[in-house]
């Protein structure tokens, strides 16, 4: 091997290492590293100018006549979660989708409500907000009166007052 291919490859190898270049017979040279890459290795540069225009949306999804869920308070998702780990502690986990009369319901939301509504902040059993027991009742109320209407509960579930009824 001659001098000077010994220097080309010392300053191939340089230029490799994150060298700016190597020199040759006086000339100066540069590799971009990514050439030296097969090209499947090559990495994706794409550069865009800060005020460039962002890239069109273009995903789909069929979202027309479903519920805005995007619409509801996550906090309010919480709170009635948060009163069903309380009562799958006290009764058993998913208890209440046995069904009960909506009567049982009904007085659990109001004496919450009237807590609430009387001052007092915290349900002295659960350590939970009153209005946090009142959205889980009114929950179970809404999903009783689907289930009802669906079949899958029995009528005695609707323990109202015929006068109620209409």
């Amino acid at each position: 091997m001659s001098a000077s291919d010994n220097t080309a490859s010392r300053d191939l190898a340089a230029a490799v290492m994150g060298e700016p270049g190597f020199s040759q017979m006086g000339r100066t040279f540069s590799i971009p590293l990514a050439s030296l890459l097969a090209p499947a290795e090559q990495p994706k540069l794409e550069i865009t100018h800060k005020d460039a225009p962002a890239p069109k949306l273009t995903g789909l999804r069929a979202n027309a006549g479903k519920p805005r869920m995007d619409l509801v308070a996550p906090s309010i998702m919480t709170a009635i979660a948060t009163v069903a780990e309380f009562g799958a502690r006290k009764y058993a986990a998913r208890n209440w989708e046995n069904g009960m009369e909506y009567g049982k319901v009904y007085a659990s939301l109001m004496r919450h409500l009237l807590a609430w509504w009387e001052g007092q902040e915290n349900d002295p059993e659960s350590g939970l907000p009153h209005l946090h027991h009142v959205a889980w009742n009114a929950q179970a109320l809404v999903e009783y009166d689907r289930r009802l209407k669906a079949g899958t509960l029995p009528a005695e579930v609707d323990d109202r007052p015929s006068t109620s009824r209409g």
